[in-house]
């Protein structure tokens, strides 16, 4: 299957943003969870839309999240079990 596309990653809601309009996620990280707030709408049966995964490394994904984490960090490494292609498949294990 090719690739290139954007995915999703999975989320857990964690409260309320700053807006009404937001939501205060938590993502289950390499390094632990981090929580970020992101737009109510774009957030589709518990998971965020990301971009195609910046680098691979064994089973886990450095991926781009579209808002900055409460840590300050805007890229994250996730286990690739937590990330969907946009297809609704989970990408294949390697």
């Amino acid at each position: 299957m090719g690739s290139g596309g954007k995915m999703r990653v999975k989320v857990e809601e964690a409260g309320s943003g700053l807006h009404p309009s937001q939501v205060l996620v938590k993502i289950k990280t390499l390094h632990g969870p981090q929580e970020l707030a992101v737009d109510r709408q774009s957030l589709h049966q518990g998971t965020i839309e990301i971009g195609s995964p910046i680098a691979k490394q064994a089973k886990y994904r450095l991926i781009e999240l579209p808002a900055e984490t409460a840590g300050g960090a805007w890229r994250v490494w996730v286990d690739v079990d937590e990330t969907i292609t946009s297809d609704g498949e989970l990408e294949a294990a390697e």
